[in-house]
């Protein structure tokens, strides 16, 4: 059962409800607070992305190097092959969160 239950006022002096859901209050967004959640969510996204594809500019120099420079560089091969995979999935993780984040047909911006 889903029941109203007043909280503190907000700037507007209007009162919000929270929903109690199972054993937790969820408390309904408002517009601002939704978008600095959606931006916080985006930011965090794009800072994996860019950490992630500098793991694997490193990884595939020292595979570069290895190669160069000792006869069996696998290690170093396995480890790039692993950033890669990770800078992968960052991005596709950012691209999931985009389209989410996309208007629909139909919504306001």
């Amino acid at each position: 059962m889903t029941e109203p239950i007043a909280t503190p006022l907000t700037d507007a002096g209007k009162c919000r409800a929270m929903e109690f859901t199972g054993d937790t209050f969820v408390m309904p967004l408002g517009k601002a607070e939704s978008l600095e959640r959606d931006r916080a969510r985006l930011i965090e996204a794009l800072r994996l992305v860019f950490e992630t594809r500098e793991q694997e500019a490193k990884a595939a120099l020292s595979a570069r190097n290895a190669a160069e420079n000792f006869s069996h560089p696998a290690p170093e091969f396995a480890a790039h092959a692993r950033a890669a995979v990770a800078a992968s999935i960052a991005e596709n993780y950012a691209r999931a969160l985009l389209a989410e984040l996309e208007p629909k047909s139909g919504e306001a911006a």
